[in-house]
């Protein structure tokens, strides 16, 4: 019996060495497949760090790029209030220093007015302030004008009243065709 349980252990051990080795190696091959699936996930991990940080990197791009818009035409908008700013005042100083003409400038300015303006058939409507002028005014055209006895409600000048139309010549209105006619040009000199 002896022998019969010298050859059973030897059998025993050869199945335990064989049972180890295949155990050793599935470990060996569980191990290089653990080792390939840290190395895929590191490298999934490093592909997705890259791409979230190119994908920041272009939201931080487009969210400064966006402030830099937004600033320059913020400073583009008051810029242009600026230039409005400036520009009013022009034409309000413009505007108060023809309101402040008198003698022979003004009534050279209300003769060019008649002159350009008038037309057979119409009445002067002259303002308070320029009635006397524009009642001797009237009498030098080539075909003189009846001058009403109501004032025009401006500061001067004076209206054309026709059949069926009113012509505004009043200083104001005169200052609000030149500014719509000459506004880009005095833009242009003031700042280039």
């Amino acid at each position: 019996m002896e022998q019969k349980t010298s050859s059973e252990n030897l059998l025993i051990e050869r199945i335990v060495q064989d049972a180890r080795s295949e155990a050793d190696a599935a470990m060996a091959e569980a191990t290089a497949n653990c080792q390939r699936a840290r190395e895929d996930c590191d490298a999934r991990i490093a592909e997705l760090t890259r791409a979230f940080e190119r994908d920041r990197e272009q939201q931080v791009a487009g969210v400064l790029d966006g402030a830099k818009t937004r600033a320059a035409l913020d400073v583009r908008k008051e810029a242009l209030r600026d230039k409005r700013r400036v520009l009013d005042e022009v034409f309000t100083s413009a505007r108060q220093a023809l309101h402040e003409l008198s003698g022979e400038k003004r009534e050279k300015l209300l003769r060019a007015l008649l002159v350009r303006e008038a037309e057979a058939g119409c009445v002067i409507v002259p303002a308070f302030a320029d009635r006397e002028a524009l009642t001797r005014l009237s009498k030098e055209l080539e075909q003189p004008l009846p001058v009403s006895d109501t004032d025009a409600k401006s500061d001067g000048g004076f209206i054309l009243s026709g059949e069926s139309y009113e012509k505004d010549c009043s200083f104001d209105a005169l200052m609000d065709e030149i500014r719509q006619a000459e506004e880009t040009n005095v833009s242009r000199i003031l700042f280039g």
